[in-house]
């Protein structure tokens, strides 16, 4: 038997359920879930720190890693199909976005800490990747985020928010009109639309763990002391115009 820790990622699945993808540091491996053989192996360049299928085609593979790049791959041939380089390491990057505006959040940092192939920093900027257009469309936050098992940005079920926890805060952020922000051509002298502001919920001990309700507008975060604590998140909350429930 062989041992030792292959990664420190969760493995991501087809959409048919055919394929499993494994991150190990730089490479991602494409294996069978029929037979577990190893099918491929997707050279990235730099450690991997984000995997998604393309919700574009679902037969492609979209990486992000530490060397600024986001690579779409046809990974059941093991071809490089496109590169796009952001010139800002990425240390974690999740799907978001719905069907017609598909896009990835990313946490970039020019500063950051690489063990064992898991890659963390103090403070990242939050950036909304168009997969469709494939460019860099907006900045959305600025700040501390958490790293770690648990930690990172977490999206909702519906895609409409994103969250994250830094500290003894629970931020959150509405990200559903985030396309039509850059959608629309402005008149000459016409303000630059500003997305909305992360809401934040204040907590008495440190917070290492945050996630989502699989179908409900329900999020649960848990604390340095083993403590959970679920809030509910109603719309005038995440609209900024409310308190959340918890």
């Amino acid at each position: 038997m062989a041992g030792g820790q292959l990664t420190l990622a969760s493995p991501l699945f087809s959409g048919d359920g055919r394929f499993f993808f494994v991150c190990c540091y730089a490479t991602v491996r494409v294996y069978s879930t029929s037979s577990a053989e190893l099918l491929t192996e997707l050279e990235h360049g730099g450690t991997v720190t984000g995997v998604a299928i393309n919700p574009l085609n679902a037969f492609q593979l979209l990486t992000a890693s530490v060397d600024g790049r986001i690579r779409v791959w046809e990974y059941q041939e093991g071809k490089e199909l496109r590169t796009v380089d952001l010139g800002l390491p990425i240390v974690a990057a999740v799907l978001a976005g719905d069907a017609a505006e598909p896009a990835l959040v990313l946490s970039c940092a020019a500063n950051f800490v690489e063990r064992a192939g898991q890659v963390s920093a103090d403070r990242v900027k939050l950036v909304w990747y168009d997969i469709g257009t494939r460019t860099k469309t907006r900045s959305l936050y600025k700040g501390p985020v958490s790293a770690g098992p648990g930690a990172g940005v977490v999206v909702n079920h519906d895609s409409s928010c994103i969250a994250w926890v830094a500290g003894g805060q629970l931020f959150v952020l509405r990200v559903g009109v985030l396309p039509l922000l850059g959608s629309k051509k402005r008149k000459k002298g016409e303000p630059k639309p500003v997305p909305p502001a992360p809401r934040v919920i204040n907590h008495p001990r440190t917070l290492t763990t945050v996630a989502f309700h699989p179908t409900e507008s329900t999020i649960a975060t848990g604390d340095e002391e083993g403590a959970i604590v679920l809030s509910y998140l109603s719309p005038e909350f995440v609209q900024g115009t409310d308190a959340a429930g918890s």
